[in-house]
């Protein structure tokens, strides 16, 4: 009777490693602006992680739109310095914008995120 309790429980944690290895994780989509390719369909990604804007500096073709997606465990704004825009993002939320104006950005939160957004 052991013998057989004993294969149930090693079925049972071989069927728990392999579903926990074949697992898939997201992979993350690469991020428009200078730093690399331009937004694939018309949508260029900004991240919020590690406390910081990624990338930094967005270039953002006209009439495009920018996403905003919150990584990081805390809530950060987007806020342009010439207060056109301001939107709260809680950690996981993500929102799409279409500025109609570029310059400097920041997080009102955490003064030390900042950024530079060029439309054209």
């Amino acid at each position: 009777m052991r013998t057989g309790w004993a294969r149930a429980s090693i079925a049972i944690a071989i069927v728990l490693v392999v579903g926990a290895c074949s697992g898939s994780e997201e992979t993350p989509q690469p991020a428009g602006g200078s730093e690399g390719g331009g937004p694939a369909d018309g949508v260029v990604t900004l991240t919020m992680a590690g406390f910081a804007f990624e990338p930094s500096s967005v270039t953002l073709p006209g009439g495009d739109s920018l996403t905003v997606r919150n990584e990081d465990t805390a809530t950060h704004t987007f806020t342009m310095d010439d207060g056109s825009l301001d939107v709260s993002l809680e950690p996981g939320q993500q929102v799409e914008i279409t500025p109609e104006t570029g310059g400097a950005f920041h997080c009102e939160i955490h003064p030390s995120m900042t950024g530079t957004l060029t439309i054209g």
